[in-house]
């Protein structure tokens, strides 16, 4: 069954590679992780923790630009 809903951004995951951006990464998460407000809702829980994934993944390794695809 097809996911319906918003697409999920693709993240430049391959800047991970780079050891001081892991470690960016690692300290930026884990600083937004500690600062979080737990709900009493798991639904709640789980947007707020998607919340916190998409917005460090943006912030420090950015989105992937598409590449258009050449046919023939």
């Amino acid at each position: 069954m097809p996911r319906v809903g918003k697409k999920q951004p693709t993240y430049n995951v391959i800047k991970l590679k780079d050891n001081e951006v892991h470690s960016r990464y690692n300290i930026e998460f884990q600083n937004r992780f500690e600062a979080l407000e737990w709900a009493t809702d798991i639904e709640d829980e789980w947007e707020t923790i998607k919340e916190v994934i998409n917005h460090t993944a943006e912030t420090v390794i950015g989105k992937r630009r598409e590449q258009k695809r050449k046919d023939g």
